[in-house]
């Protein structure tokens, strides 16, 4: 399956998405800002 980043300034949008997407199954990481988007690409092993 594949793993989703959802990368958003907004919580409350990112929230809404991750829920509705982890619904379907799908796995779901979220990151405010571009420094968390790279360390959660690194703590994945470089690719989502």
């Amino acid at each position: 399956m594949k793993k989703i980043l959802l990368i958003d300034d907004s919580d409350t949008y990112t929230w809404c998405l991750q829920k509705y997407l982890q619904h379907r199954g799908y796995p779901v990481k979220t990151a405010c800002t571009l420094k968390e988007a790279r360390a959660a690409i690194q703590d994945a092993g470089g690719l989502l």
